[in-house]
């Protein structure tokens, strides 16, 4: 129904967000990998993917910073006994690359150290999703790692400009994050350097 929200945020909390788009509120639930690259800032606009899962019981819209992140999440809600909310938190307890890698190379140890998974359960994650998140790999791995590639330059970059790294790196995912398919580094620079001046 959805596909994704664009707008200003208006609020926050460690898993879930406000945003406002164009005068109507709307609440997205989040895990913490995205809420913790979020923040409230009337002069800035985000874009969120967005997954809209019905129940019989309630009505929830889910929010991602990364369409990787709600293709994760999407694969994860699948798997029998794997609720939105349980998707949720192993999305907060590992980033989505990590859990797309555990999966894949069945490291049980990883998955049952996310709250409300036990070995049962990171097994049948296991089986029934390696397949599928190898494909997601073919689909993602290479833009993954052109993103990673460049987000490194631009951070580099960066700080021979004499910016902090721990700033600029959280300008530059941010920036990413909301421009994933724009991986070129000079536009990426510019955009980061744009924020950075008007912090």
């Amino acid at each position: 129904m959805y596909s994704f929200l664009k707008g200003h945020i208006v609020g926050t909390h460690p898993t879930s967000v406000v945003m406002d788009c164009n005068g109507v509120g709307y609440e997205l639930q989040t895990s913490l990998h995205t809420s913790s690259q979020i923040k409230v800032d009337n002069n800035q606009k985000y874009l969120l993917h967005t997954y809209f899962q019905v129940r019989e019981d309630s009505h929830t819209l889910f929010g991602f910073l990364s369409k990787f992140e709600k293709e994760v999440f999407k694969l994860l809600i699948t798997v029998s006994g794997i609720s939105g909310s349980t998707a949720r938190n192993i999305l907060s307890s590992l980033t989505p690359n990590e859990v797309h890698q555990a999966i894949i190379k069945q490291d049980l140890h990883t998955i049952k150290s996310c709250k409300g998974i036990g070995l049962k359960t990171a097994q049948r994650l296991c089986i029934e999703l390696k397949d599928k998140m190898m494909q997601l790999s073919s689909i993602d791995e290479s833009t993954v790692s052109t993103i990673g590639n460049q987000k490194e330059e631009v951070i580099k970059a960066l700080e021979v400009l004499g910016y902090p790294k721990r700033i600029t790196e959280q300008v530059v995912i941010r920036i990413i994050s909301k421009n994933h398919q724009d991986t070129d580094v000079s536009s990426l620079l510019k955009k980061a350097l744009n924020h950075l001046q008007n912090r």
